[in-house]
């Protein structure tokens, strides 16, 4: 995303928009255009297809969950305290932009789109190996069981979280996000830890 023109950020952004409203399935060039005021000639001026415009959406969704990563590496803290200040982040983006969960469903209504699952995939693998790396260290330091699987450890953590992100967005966000998940991480290291 970063080598795109203004315009086609503007295109990806009302992609990602369209596709977080209205579906997958109703992303097309002519909703593209009347959604930031264009001809359909103009989008095309941009991106050569219309899979051109979700290789941008992926790249901006990579360029979301790379910044995760990004924010792991860059800090010089214990393993375990990283994967709880990694679930607060991802924890805090959502609750500053709740649009970026509607956002981020758009990822599995794509899994139809066999070109694009691989790429999807690959970002999406990556912060899972992330996570599962920073278990596996907090294990191997004390802090989480080392008799139960770092991906199961991985799968109770992450599913939780989401149930809770899902329960917050249901209750049309009646609750706050963060105050919650702080909460759950205390019985979630009593179970895992």
């Amino acid at each position: 995303m970063e080598n795109y023109s203004e315009m086609q950020k503007k295109i990806v952004a009302a992609s990602v928009n369209i596709m977080a409203v209205e579906g997958f399935y109703n992303l097309t060039i002519k909703n593209i255009a009347r959604r930031i005021g264009v001809t359909d000639g103009a989008i095309y001026k941009h991106f050569e297809s219309k899979d051109d415009i979700l290789l941008g959406i992926i790249s901006y969704f990579k360029a979301l969950f790379e910044s995760y990563i990004r924010f792991v590496k860059s800090s010089s803290k214990p393993a375990f305290e990283l994967l709880h200040d990694l679930i607060l982040e991802k924890c805090t983006r959502i609750a500053k932009n709740p649009d970026l969960l509607s956002q981020v469903h758009f990822l599995y209504d794509m899994k139809g789109e066999a070109e694009f699952v691989f790429r999807i995939k690959t970002f999406l693998d990556d912060y899972r190996d992330i996570v599962v790396e920073l278990i596996q260290t907090s294990q191997h330091e004390g802090k989480l069981r080392k008799d139960v699987s770092a991906n199961y450890i991985y799968f109770t953590i992450e599913g939780t979280v989401d149930r809770v992100i899902t329960k917050w967005d249901v209750s049309k966000r009646s609750f706050d996000l963060v105050t919650e998940i702080e909460n759950l991480w205390i019985y979630l290291i009593k179970i895992c830890g």
